[in-house]
């Protein structure tokens, strides 16, 4: 019969071919380009304390360009399609790692789902979970107006959860 491959990393990215046109289950993966130095601040900031690091570039004059949250991943505990346990994924993670969106438009439970994969480099990542079903970021992800980076694990009764910290770039006002 035939033997199972072993698991290999999901990739992160699914970009279009160039030529023919992309078909509709094509998803383009996008991510917000902070300003030079940013991303390394918000980092430093995640890894040191678990405090809101945008008090100091997000405000310009008394308007803000981005908006800072810090949001909670839903289905940590369940194991991704491949067998690989979120558990196990959570429990090696490192606070300050990017984490990326990818939509889920064929998931039979929710149509407007959003898989949560953390970067493990080299262009992989591993799914941690999913934005939550009432989540206020997703309209971002849509437009690629988003940047994130894994915040928090914290074993709760035995189950690890996680946070996120997300940047968001607001429309012009």
């Amino acid at each position: 019969g035939a033997q199972a491959r072993p698991s290999e990393p999901v990739p992160v990215y699914v970009l279009p071919a160039p030529a023919p046109p992309p078909s509709k289950t094509t998803i383009e993966v996008k991510r917000l380009i902070l300003p030079d130095g940013v991303e390394s601040q918000i980092v430093e900031a995640l890894r040191r304390s678990g405090g809101d690091p945008d008090e100091k570039w997000t405000r310009k004059g008394r308007r803000r360009k981005y908006g800072a949250y810090f949001h909670r991943v839903a289905g940590e505990s369940f194991n991704n399609p491949n067998g690989d346990s979120r558990q196990s994924i959570l429990a090696k993670a490192e606070v300050g790692r990017p984490v990326h969106f990818v939509p889920e438009p064929d998931n039979p439970h929710d149509p407007e789902a959003i898989r949560i994969y953390l970067d493990v480099g080299n262009g992989a990542g591993e799914q941690i979970g999913y934005l939550p079903r009432d989540s206020k970021l997703k309209p971002y992800v849509a437009t690629g107006a988003i940047a994130a980076w894994l915040a928090r694990v914290s074993p709760r009764d035995g189950i690890y959860g996680a946070v996120i910290y997300a940047i968001v770039k607001w429309e012009d006002r």
